[in-house]
């Protein structure tokens, strides 16, 4: 007696044939997106011009980082990495899976008219098991393609997320453009003669005051004590006389068809330098002395990079109005004799910092009255031998800290409202008025070089990456 025996038929399963491909961190955004810096508000501008930028300042706030863009991506690149290993294992499992029907076949077909019992078992038993094995791997192979078709549609996502950043950085970036040039318009309209000093002795130099009562440029001159020789010297190599007096300048508003892409996101108007050269024409070249440990600022860079490209600045002279028509950079030796010790600031909500602070021996601000702490955060922030610890404990709202931050250093300390009495758009999702930790989290973000500086650390005290 003979047993019939099956036949199988291999799986036709067009899944996980196409891998999805896995770009470098940082690939999908091209090019590193250019710098784009806030813009201080001054008594020396009109309300108007104030307001906006005021409102400029608080979208920029809002704006998605590119770091949190590409974190990311970076995780979408792990998961995609994963979801192509099990692609290439369950295709190579589907494979020889393939391999044993071949052979199963193979050893059915010796037997056209029916294999004896016991074989007949066997096959059969064979042919269930690689039935079984070929269903398994059926229904793994659509959760692999369903997890595909997910890494395909999250990556989608995440390329409308920058392309819509990438157009609001542009958006902000020409908005800045024309801030700027309203900027430098307002200040070179105000720039005018001192009143004269009652006492002053006739015939004297008063020295030239700042020309507006703005400072932007976020530089400090090298100390008038070493300044000095420097300039001498410089002035004696190149032949020339340097009118050694400190100066404020104000980019001519025609100048800003000079700037440079790389620069319209950190230019500011205004620069301060440490004397002039007159030049043949009756214009001046501005001299800035540069400590070599302590480089310029990339708002300094541009404003120098605007004049000697073509682009010219303003200032008063024994007061009246010069054009700057040049910029030369001195190097001047470092004031500071020996670097000073490395300090730590912690920061965090009150209650939870001094904690936190005490257990690693860090300083905190828990002691000074609300009246003193600006100056006591600042100056620290702004110190490059300070280390910035934040503890995150308890904190909340994440993603409208530096909203609110903004808010805070612009005076406001409770909920904004409307002349309706309404919550405006911008503050409908926060979950708290603006406070001082908000305040904190924001100067950290935009104070330059600080970030660099900042640690951040979850409830248990362990390095996380920067949250905002």
């Amino acid at each position: 007696m003979t047993g019939p025996v099956r036949r199988l038929a291999a799986l036709a399963l067009a899944v996980v044939t196409v891998f999805v491909p896995v770009l470098p961190a940082g690939a999908s955004g091209g090019t590193t997106a250019a710098a784009i810096e806030s813009v201080a508000t001054s008594s020396a501008y009109s309300p108007s011009l104030n307001s906006q930028l005021t409102a400029f300042n608080r979208q920029l706030a809002e704006l998605p980082t590119q770091r949190s863009l590409d974190d990311q991506q970076a995780d979408l690149d792990r998961r995609t990495a994963a979801y192509n290993e099990q692609s290439k294992a369950v295709l190579a499992a589907l494979d020889a899976n393939d391999e044993k029907i071949q052979q199963h076949n193979a050893v059915v077909g010796q037997y056209p008219d029916g294999a004896p019992p016991s074989v007949a078992d066997a096959l059969n038993s064979e042919a269930n098991a690689i039935n079984a094995e070929q269903q398994q791997l059926k229904q793994k192979a659509g959760t692999i393609a369903d997890e595909g078709d997910a890494i395909k549609s999250a990556q989608q996502d995440l390329d409308d997320k920058q392309n819509k950043l990438t157009s609001k950085r542009s958006s902000l970036q020409a908005t800045r453009g024309h801030l700027v040039l309203q900027m430098a318009t307002e200040l070179v309209a105000r720039l005018t003669a001192p009143p004269a000093v009652a006492g002053s002795p006739d015939g004297g130099d008063r020295g030239r005051p700042p020309a507006v009562a703005v400072r932007t440029d976020g530089g400090d001159r090298v100390s008038g004590v070493v300044s000095r020789g420097p300039l001498d010297r410089w002035a004696d190599q190149h032949g020339v006389r340097i009118d050694a007096r400190p100066v404020d300048a104000v980019l001519s508003p025609a100048a800003l068809t000079k700037v440079s892409a790389a620069n319209v996101g950190v230019l500011q108007p205004t620069r301060s330098f440490d004397g002039l050269i007159k030049q043949g024409d009756g214009t001046y070249r501005a001299v800035s002395l540069r400590d070599p440990s302590r480089p310029p600022t990339a708002a300094q860079r541009a404003f120098d990079a605007t004049v000697n490209s073509g682009g010219s600045a303003i200032a008063l002279v024994d007061g009246r109005k010069v054009v700057i028509s040049g910029v030369d950079v001195v190097d001047a030796p470092s004031t500071s004799p020996a670097t000073p010790p490395q300090r730590h600031l912690a920061l965090g909500l009150g209650g939870r910092v001094q904690p936190f602070a005490e257990k690693y021996g860090y300083e905190h601000l828990m002691d000074f009255t609300r009246a003193q702490l600006r100056r006591e955060l600042i100056g620290r922030l702004e110190d490059p031998n300070y280390r910035i610890h934040v503890s995150l404990k308890d904190l909340k709202d994440l993603p409208n800290t530096l909203a609110r931050g903004r808010a805070y250093e612009e005076g406001m300390r409770t909920f904004p409202f409307d002349a309706n009495g309404k919550i405006p758009a911008y503050a409908a999702t926060w979950e708290r008025a603006p406070g001082v930790t908000d305040w904190e989290m924001y100067l950290i973000h935009t104070l330059p070089g600080v970030l660099e500086r900042t640690t951040f650390y979850d409830e248990n005290n362990h390095v996380v990456a920067d949250p905002f």
